[in-house]
Order: structure tokens, then sequence, then C-alpha cells
């Protein structure tokens, strides 16, 4: 499955994560870096499994919530209507 962000919302790094702009309704999605790192993954085309993985090597503490926080990102993201597969 590949993740892209739709034509009307861009992204932008910043120090502590990313900034998501839906460019239609003028609302910004502020992402920390994990959420960030999870985003850029995705995007790149990465598997949601592979993702999870990462994260688990990333942060052994709580790694057990890996692939919960993952797939909650990725439904809050579509639901907001700012990706899609």
């Amino acid at each position: 499955m590949t993740i892209t962000l739709v034509k009307h919302v861009s992204a932008t790094e910043t120090n502590s994560g990313m900034v998501l702009l839906d460019e239609r309704t003028g609302y910004y999605w502020q992402l920390n870096g994990t959420a960030a790192t999870v985003l850029r993954l995705l995007l790149e085309g990465s598997a949601v499994g592979d993702v999870i993985s990462v994260l688990r090597e990333q942060h052994p503490i709580g790694s057990e919530r890996a692939a919960d926080d993952v797939r909650d990102l990725l439904s809050s993201l579509r639901d907001a209507k700012l990706v899609k597969s």
C-alpha cells in the first residue's frame, strides 16, 4: 500500500518534527519527531509492518505500543483527509 499526501496538503520539516498544512482549509497539523518519522517512511514507500519495526528499534521502551501508534496515526491522517492510499 502506497501512502501519499493529497494534493492540497503540504509538509514542512521542523526542528521538532513536521507540520502539515491543508491549503483548502488553512488548518495545520503539527507532528512530533516520532510521528514525522512514521509519515516520512510511509511516504517513501515503506510498508506499515516495516515502519513498526523501525519504531521498535528506535524506541525499545514502549515498543509494545508501536503497532497501535502507527495505525492510529495513519487512521487520523486518513480521517483528516491529509493522506490517501
